[in-house]
């Protein structure tokens, strides 16, 4: 029972949303993920009646995750907007109830063994979701969308196009890490497909990521192997993929990619167009961490500090990870997490 809730928000989960509706994308998950949260905590308690704990040992990990969730409570309770810090933003779901549930699927999962058949689910489902955006890229909707924007980008069924390429980057290198291993030629088309859709989401953070992750990767594997074929057969692969999609949507990846330099060059220079105006983002969002610094203004209240793009467009994320759980939940959350991190 327990690697089967692993196996579904592995390789289920990410499929699950609702089309033709606001929150198509991130309600759905949301409920989902409430779901199997509550069905491991009967499971656990079952376990704990059943005396299946024995000699419970309490890492220091969990102990650093606990204390932060202490702090994310007390953040969340003194929020200006408590009911969005609890549940989360219409949109985003990312509140401390979000927080609660990851931490019960993370407690769950460290009593999972690995198995290969989770592995295999991880990477079906990110080769489905591939597919779909692939599809979307050249206008063919599987899914009946509605509200997209004039310049939309494809998400599957992630609603955003930024968090469908950060999915891809979790899944990505195992997948080429088990061609390597493997040399089965389904894992390459896997792997091919899952770099594809990362090339269509035209999200070039995450392109950068992976022209890190991708060398440490065969080095890693050189060094072990000392095996030159499949690393040939896979970086031919890549390329191949590459040109295959560089001319669709009138070159957007192309010219996405020639834009890389200018937008490094502008947030080296703290510009506030660096990064797509990110660097705006985080210099407005640092203004703030003074009179927030201890335990923040609460998740997923960043719209109520108003900070404005363009036309009177409220930002409700800093786009990163470490500002924004500093400026949410204070500075002490944070260093709990970056101690979590660590160990």
């Amino acid at each position: 029972m327990y690697a089967y809730t692993i196996l579904f928000m592995l390789s289920m989960y990410p499929l699950i949303l609702v089309p033709n509706s606001h929150t198509y994308a991130g309600f759905p998950k949301y409920i989902a993920l409430a779901i199997v949260a509550v069905l491991i905590l009967f499971i656990q308690l079952k376990d704990l009646r059943d005396n299946s704990y024995n000699n419970i040992y309490i890492s220091t990990s969990n102990k650093l995750l606990f204390l932060f969730m202490i702090l994310l409570l007390l953040s969340s309770i003194f929020a200006f907007d408590a009911s969005s810090a609890f549940a989360g933003s219409y949109y985003r779901k990312m509140g401390f109830s979000t927080y609660l549930y990851c931490v019960v699927l993370f407690m769950h999962a460290q009593r999972i063994n690995y198995s290969k058949n989770i592995l295999r689910g991880t990477i079906l489902c990110g080769t489905i979701l591939s597919i779909i955006a692939i599809l979307q890229n050249y206008g063919i909707m599987l899914l009946p969308f509605e509200e997209f924007k004039e310049n939309w980008r494809p998400f599957a069924t992630m609603g955003n196009p930024n968090f469908l390429a950060t999915y891809v980057l979790f899944i990505l290198p195992a997948s080429l890490l088990q061609y390597l291993a493997t040399r089965k030629p389904i894992l390459l088309y896997a792997t091919c497909l899952l770099y594809a859709c990362l090339l269509v989401t035209v999200t070039r953070g995450a392109w950068l990521t992976f022209l890190v992750i991708l060398p440490l990767i065969l080095l890693f594997y050189i060094k072990k192997t000392n095996c030159y074929l499949g690393i040939k057969q896979l970086l031919l692969g890549l390329i191949l993929t590459t040109l295959i999609l560089l001319p669709s949507n009138n070159w957007l990846i192309f010219n996405r990619a020639l834009s890389i330099p200018d937008q490094v060059s502008s947030s080296v220079a703290l510009e506030d167009s660096g990064g797509s105006s990110r660097m705006f983002i985080w210099k407005e969002t640092i203004k703030h961490i003074p009179d927030n610094w201890l335990i923040g203004i609460g998740l997923d209240n960043l719209q109520h500090i108003r900070i404005t793009i363009g036309s009177n467009s409220i930002v409700d994320k800093v786009h990163n990870i470490y500002l924004e759980i500093l400026i949410s939940c204070g500075i002490f959350s944070l260093l709990l997490f970056l101690l979590f991190l660590y160990k």
